[in-house]
């Protein structure tokens, strides 16, 4: 009995936890910890299985919120040392599952496809929100005028984008990617807050954020 409801209730507390951090993820730091680790116990609850693909779902969801979480909430500066650490985190992951765990592939069959897209989702996102936890210094804060908002609904999809004007001495940078959230947050206000910092990995990076009243 424990063998059928272990895979169902570890899933299922994954499934709430990605659900978490793509809706909600207040407190933020707490929400994205959780999502990092998440898929390394999951390939230890597969290891203990016996490689059941019933776990597989455990691994999808909180990779693709953290790599959701990332391309929205950060703006990065230099992508180089970020795509490289991020392969490294992405092949560790890989190596892991595909190495360290008997029966995967034997049980898995055409999800093994899938598994490399979802280790360089994972390795991006948990590269990004770890850099940004573990950053030693705060952030350098700055305001930027808002030029522009658009929604732009697709077939399938949403996008929200905003235009800033120039900050910290930098000239704009044309249309922002921004998460759903955020984009309704800037929409009556005239000024975005941006933070620029260098992460713990040395990826330097900005976020954009509605202003508090003092930080105006």
């Amino acid at each position: 009995m424990a063998q059928r409801t272990f895979p169902l209730a570890f899933t299922l507390t994954s499934i709430a936890a990605a659900w978490w951090g793509y809706v909600a993820p207040r407190p933020y730091g707490l929400s994205m910890a959780i999502l990092i680790v998440l898929p390394w116990l999951s390939l230890a609850a597969i290891a203990m299985t016996g490689g059941k693909a019933a776990l597989a779902l455990s691994i999808a969801f909180p990779s693709l919120v953290l790599g959701y979480r990332a391309f929205h909430d950060f703006h990065l500066t230099a992508w180089i040392a970020a795509a490289a650490l991020a392969c490294a985190i992405a092949a560790a992951f890989l190596t892991a599952a595909l190495f360290g765990i008997s029966g995967l592939k034997r049980n898995w069959g055409w999800l093994l496809v899938l598994f490399p897209l979802l280790a360089v989702t994972y390795g991006y996102g948990a590269l990004l929100e770890a850099n940004m936890l573990l950053a030693a210094t705060p952030p350098k804060r700055f305001t930027a005028a808002i030029v522009n908002r658009e929604r732009y609904r697709g077939r399938r999809y949403v996008t929200y984008d905003v235009v800033l004007g120039p900050w910290g001495g930098r000239p704009p940078e044309g249309t922002q990617v921004v998460s759903p959230e955020l984009y309704y947050a800037l929409r009556k206000q005239a000024v975005a807050c941006v933070d620029l910092n260098t992460g713990a990995f040395g990826v330097e990076y900005y976020q954009i954020r509605a202003c508090s009243p003092e930080t105006r």
